[in-house]
């Protein structure tokens, strides 16, 4: 199994103005990550805007991205649905187009309890093969519905599920998963500005938003960390907060596309209704987003 490790952009999906699939933009976007050095492409999930996606258009960008990749490195493809057969499709789909893995969001809208959600992660990991890795996905402040630790620590245990993608926002829940699971069981942060502390408590890697825009920031993080230099590491931590500041911090997806555009790539859009950034944020951001993009020794395409 190809694991999740170190840094791992939550890839955005690139529409165009009118609302299409810009496959351009993605293989663009997709090159400058893989140029970044980062260690993994984690596409179709919150970042990735599934929920405002169609299946058949999930399957193309699925796709897309893992044909770009080219093998170059690992490709994990969001698969979670409100339904599980839907979820079950959509990862059989990912298996056989050559992706290394999928994970999976809980179901959403509705609440469910802990046995629905054992029962959902059962039927997806039962239909791809214990060869092919599934990664869990928390994050109740969007899903509504919240894993518990006995939950995770019961999936943990199906040969095929290699992880969980934590994004609680209790820090600590994640570090205790960590005590608890057998040490091949993965706690991957999804907490931008807790990478860090993550890595040193052990945690292997980060699923992050905002390396989308900055990867290099948190690949110079994760290498100053692995060589033993703290104080590097701490200072690139201090620039990633600073720039997440400053792109909402994956509260408007539309900050981290013209950060991107401000760094010389394609425009592209978020779908309604989901916001696209107006004229008058784009003039209030690049000032600022300019001088911490320089103080952080990035470069601009301005």
């Amino acid at each position: 199994m190809k694991r999740l490790r170190g840094v791992v952009p939550a890839m955005l999906t690139h529409f165009d103005r009118s609302g299409g699939i810009d496959e351009a933009a993605t293989r663009e976007h997709l090159e400058f990550l893989v140029g970044s050095g980062v260690h993994g492409i984690f596409a179709l999930g919150t970042t990735g805007e599934f929920f405002t996606m169609e299946p058949d258009e999930r399957r193309r960008v699925a796709q897309l991205v893992v044909s770009a990749a080219d093998g170059r490195l690992p490709v994990y493809i969001h698969v979670g649905a409100n339904s599980t057969r839907g979820a079950v499709e959509l990862a059989r789909h990912a298996r056989d187009i050559g992706a290394d893995g999928v994970a999976a969001v809980t179901p959403y809208f509705f609440g469910l309890s802990q046995e629905c959600l054992i029962g959902y992660y059962e039927e997806i990991a039962a239909a791809v093969g214990q060869d092919f890795p599934i990664y869990l996905y928390n994050i109740p402040g969007c899903a509504g519905n919240d894993m518990s630790e006995e939950t995770v620590l019961a999936l943990s245990k199906i040969p095929n599920i290699a992880g969980v993608k934590s994004s609680t926002p209790d820090f600590l829940r994640g570090l205790e998963l960590a005590r608890r699971a057998a040490p091949d069981f993965d706690i991957i942060v999804g907490h931008d500005t807790a990478f860090l502390a993550a890595l040193a408590c052990g945690i292997p890697g980060c699923i992050s938003g905002n390396a989308n825009a900055i990867p290099e920031l948190f690949v110079r993080l994760y290498d100053a960390f692995l060589a033993g230099n703290l104080a590097a590491a701490r200072e690139a931590d201090r620039h990633i907060a600073r720039l997440a500041t400053l792109m909402r911090n994956g509260r408007n997806f539309s900050y981290l596309r013209a950060t991107l555009e401000r760094r010389g790539l394609a425009r592209s859009y978020s779908r309604p209704p989901l916001p696209n950034i107006s004229s008058a944020e784009e003039n209030a951001l690049y000032p600022e987003l300019d001088c911490a993009l320089k103080a952080a020794g990035l470069k601009t395409g301005q």
